[in-house]
């Protein structure tokens, strides 16, 4: 007969790689079922209009974040008001609203939901989770432009494959952070005791000291 209580325990806590193997397996199925959400949420006109504003947000901090890095390599490097790219007067990329990162956050934050970790521990993950998306379309965007700008030719094998492989890259990076909080429990109450204490203590002797 099987014990379910008993996977059910291995899942929530072993950090064998059998259980990793099986973690990882749970972490794709629902990145997968995590695309019919959104589907549906796209077709409901105010969340639809929220999408759109956190779209704008996204791609008009990454575009300009994108010229403040490569100010060093390109004097004249600016961004429009609909997001392109323009290089010495040159337009030479668009932003468009599926390399802004918006919907691999959705995925990734509908994984994290059923994913075999505490409650506690989900909520320290979802934001530095959503960070390295943030980063990694950064990154893809960024490495993008120099390409864009002198090899045209090279632009769409570089989008499809070697930046998008990086950019997916973060995915699996996430599920190692993920995979090193299995079994661990994030106690905020200690954490606090412990960082009073400490200032508790240095202040005491700072008093000490000045007497």
């Amino acid at each position: 007969m099987i014990d379910v209580s008993l996977i059910t325990k291995n899942i929530l806590n072993n950090r064998s790689p059998l259980y990793q193997g099986y973690r990882l397996m749970i972490f794709w199925a629902f990145y997968f079922l995590g695309r019919f959400p959104g589907i549906f949420l796209e077709k409901v006109n105010f969340i639809n209009d929220i999408l759109d504003r956190l779209h704008e947000k996204l791609s008009f901090t990454i575009t300009h974040f994108c010229c403040f890095l490569l100010q060093g390599f390109y004097v004249n490097i600016n961004t429009t008001l609909d997001h392109t790219i323009v290089i010495n007067g040159n337009p030479i990329i668009h932003m468009l609203p599926g390399c802004t990162g918006l919907n691999s956050m959705f995925r990734l934050s509908f994984v994290l939901i059923f994913y075999p970790l505490t409650f506690l521990n989900k909520l320290y993950l979802l934001p530095l989770s959503l960070l390295i998306i943030f980063l990694a379309s950064t990154v893809h965007f960024t490495l993008l432009i120099p390409i864009a700008n002198s090899h045209p030719e090279f632009y769409v094998f570089a989008h499809n494959w070697p930046t998008r492989v990086l950019f997916y890259s973060s995915y699996f990076f996430c599920w190692l952070i993920w995979e090193n909080w299995i079994g661990k429990t994030v106690n905020f109450g200690d954490k606090m005791h412990k960082l009073y204490s400490a200032f508790a203590k240095k202040w005491k002797l700072l008093n000490i000291n000045t007497r």
